[in-house]
């Protein structure tokens, strides 16, 4: 549907009340206590398609990272285990493309409490890719922040260039 409803955007584009709506039924898609476990990999798949079509085009971008934000620091970024760090990544570099302050909100969201290991893990991998890993930069940063997880700093030293 998500697909469709980008295509018609482009002969009738669809208001941010709209794409808001939009990102809501994704977004409560990684909640639903009875999802199969492919549901949240297409809800993950669904918003990422959805944070660089729609929201980009129809929604400033700090209602979209506050929006994404929602996303990873709620309770169901818990259990998106391992094996979509690298979807989450790709839809965070994604935005870091577009959006100058993404950095910043990044760092932020990788400081907070509540933000899973496994999105702390995504964020590393995703400025790794957009810093071409160069040490010196936002990678290189958390992996010296007093309360960097060690699976991150493991997965940084090493692909830092020197």
């Amino acid at each position: 549907m998500l697909d469709l409803v980008i295509k018609l955007d482009k002969v009738q584009p669809v208001s941010g009340s709209e794409v808001r709506a939009m990102h809501e039924i994704v977004r409560s898609r990684f909640s639903s206590s009875g999802a199969h476990p492919g549901d949240q990999s297409a809800a993950l798949r669904d918003l990422s398609t959805l944070s660089g079509t729609l929201m980009a085009t129809h929604l400033d971008s700090g209602t979209v990272r506050d929006l994404i934000g929602e996303v990873l620091t709620g309770p169901s970024a818990v259990s998106l285990g391992k094996k979509l760090t690298g979807k989450v990544a790709s839809m965070l570099f994604s935005i870091l493309g577009r959006d100058p302050d993404a950095p910043e909100w990044l760092v932020s969201i990788f400081g907070a409490p509540q933000t899973s290991l496994e999105i702390k893990i995504a964020i590393a991998k995703a400025f790794l890719q957009y810093e071409g890993n160069r040490p010196g930069g936002y990678a290189s940063a958390l992996k010296d922040r007093p309360a960097c997880p060690a699976d991150v700093a493991t997965l940084i030293v090493p692909r830092l260039q020197t």
